[in-house]
């Protein structure tokens, strides 16, 4: 009786497992979501570089810095 006890348990588990994949799917996105830090300070600043006539290299804006 003990071994189909056990085995009842472990098919109910493995059930379980299966049925509550898709939601610990959602979960996790929905963490990441929130935890993720907001879109301005994730946004890079992008700085292009020109090159002069006698070889260095220097922002296209003009500005020096």
């Amino acid at each position: 009786m003990q071994v189909a006890e056990a085995l009842v348990l472990a098919a109910l588990v493995a059930g379980l497992f299966w049925l509550l994949g898709p939601l610990r799917r959602r979960l996790e996105g929905w963490l990441a979501r929130r935890l993720r830090p907001p879109e301005a300070s994730r946004r890079a600043r992008v700085v292009v570089l020109g090159q002069r006539r006698d070889g260095r290299v220097a922002r296209v804006d003009g500005h020096e810095r």
